[in-house]
């Protein structure tokens, strides 16, 4: 469940990113021919002149030579086939094996094989790599377009840049988007939820070709958890999750009407939408793995989450794809970054008109016991939101560029003054070391990085402590002092 919730944390700062105008401009899917592992990436043009029209009578010239080259390339033996040389080691000791990669690659690539097109039209295949947050080491199923991955047998391994985003997210890197998780993160997981997750990341390489507009990406006030929003959004969830499982047609339409009057009294926003199409799909789509018996066990286990704005919309859009699956509509086709799924539901079903909310019948979806938990959930944010205003009043910070790999039992919180914090017991390992925190708090900034409060800090051979934290760098960075008082965890050469 914590890293799960930190997994969709660092989707959220991706987000935000992605607005700042940050990392490689994106390179579209093919939609012709899915890359694999033996394909690598097109090259992109240069910016050489443009070569001039010859006359026409050398033009002619030239055709005739070209034609004569491919008659004689067509009349000459094939070369003889000599044996493949056996594959190089890789250039870094790698800190993903190489095997473990190359047979997920073979499994995701046997499961958008299989489905060929039938759920969204296209086959899925698309750039895809693990990633160490730690050590920056990645595995490819192709070659990036600007050399920073190499060949090693039928994967591409290498080291990525400082700066690479690296997530369970969708990212641009080497001029190439790909479909990344971190290998870390599915040590302990079954097949299943490896593949599932892989089947999520890619199909968001897909989103940009196969839905128009474009994303509008999110504010930080769109994390702001309300207490009675956030008891709607679980009711609508409690609603839909009853449709999808009722006995007949008429409970499952009472359960869809329930649904969407509750959403009606929520009025979601834009923002709502958009990551209910962005992240509900890709959801969704891992129906391909999981199948729907298996999607619906999946589904159940995330409604009961304990969930904010923005984990919910998971659920819900992929919900709201399965209930249009049930009644038959066709709603795949021309998707837009702001399609409203719940208003395509609606129209499915020739629902028009509403009942009062106060009418409706909410205990049968948990009313009381939801408003019960949100009351309490309020409260504790109350006393934390309290404690990170005082921890970060007196200005003195640490900051880290690279969060990396971050876990630990954690709330997260958007808090006025003060920004969006993960509040708790937390681990962050990095290239840079090891942070390790109880009951702390780490402030994620505007355009990357993310600070923690640091009013005592003590220095040994390798790190710094205080209070409640301890940071032991890795070979190659330290930690200076800035004029302003604050500390940064930099490179030595820096």
């Amino acid at each position: 469940m914590k890293k799960i919730v930190l997994g969709f944390l660092v989707f959220a700062l991706c987000i935000i990113l992605a607005a700042c105008g940050g990392g490689d401009e994106y390179v579209p899917p093919p939609t012709e021919t899915a890359p694999t592992a033996s394909e690598p990436a097109e090259v992109e043009p240069t910016d050489a002149e443009p070569i001039e029209a010859a006359p026409l009578d050398a033009q002619d010239a030239q055709d005739a030579q070209d034609a004569q080259e491919v008659q004689d390339a067509q009349e000459a033996p094939p070369p003889e086939e000599t044996p493949s040389p056996e594959a190089p080691p890789p250039p870094i000791d790698l800190s993903i094996p190489l095997d473990e990669a190359l047979r997920f690659f073979t499994l995701m690539d046997a499961i958008f094989d299989e489905d060929d097109g039938a759920l969204w039209g296209v086959n899925l295949r698309a750039p895809f790599m693990f990633a160490d947050p730690q050590t920056r080491h990645a595995v490819a199923n192709q070659a990036d377009a600007r050399g920073i991955l190499s060949r090693v047998g039928e994967v591409y391994v290498g080291v990525l840049p400082d700066g690479a985003l690296i997530g369970n997210t969708a990212t641009t890197v080497g001029g190439v988007m790909w479909g990344m998780v971190m290998w870390q993160d599915m040590e302990d997981a079954t097949d299943e939820s490896v593949l599932a997750i892989m089947v999520h990341e890619v199909f968001h390489v897909w989103q940009r070709e196969l839905f128009a507009g474009q994303e509008q990406g999110f504010s930080p006030d769109f994390f702001n958890d309300d207490m009675e929003m956030l008891i709607l959004i679980r009711l609508e969830l409690n609603a839909l999750f009853a449709a999808l499982t009722a006995d007949t047609e008429a409970a499952q339409l009472a359960a869809i009407h329930d649904a969407l009057a509750i959403r009606r009294q929520r009025r979601p926003t834009r923002q709502d939408i958009e990551v209910e199409i962005v992240e509900g799909t890709a959801t969704y789509t891992e129906m391909l793995v999981r199948g729907k018996a298996g999607m619906m066990e999946r589904l159940e286990q995330r409604v009961g989450w304990r969930q904010t704005r923005h984990i919910a919309a998971y659920p819900l859009g992929a919900m709201y794809g399965m209930l249009l699956d049930a009644v038959g509509a066709s709603w795949r086709d021309g998707l837009r970054f702001n399609t409203d799924l719940s208003a395509l539901l609606a129209q499915a079903v020739g629902i028009t008109e509403f009942a009062a909310f106060d009418t409706l019948p909410l205990e049968l979806y948990g009313y009381s016991e939801i408003r019960a938990e949100e009351t309490e959930r309020v409260e504790t944010a109350a006393r934390i939101t309290q404690a990170a205003i005082d921890a970060f009043a007196p200005g003195r910070t640490l900051w880290l560029d690279d969060t990396g790999d971050l876990s630990g039992t954690t709330e997260v919180l958007h808090i006025t003054g003060v920004g969006m914090i993960i509040y708790g017991d937390i681990e962050s390992i990095s290239v840079a070391g090891q942070l390790m925190m109880t009951s702390g708090f780490m402030r994620f900034e505007f355009g990357g990085g993310a600070t923690i409060p640091v009013q005592d800090i003590a220095f040994f051979e390798g790190g710094a402590r205080g209070e409640n934290w301890e940071l032991v760098l890795n070979d190659g960075f330290t930690l200076r002092e800035l004029a302003n008082g604050n500390f940064r965890v930099q490179r030595e050469y820096l």
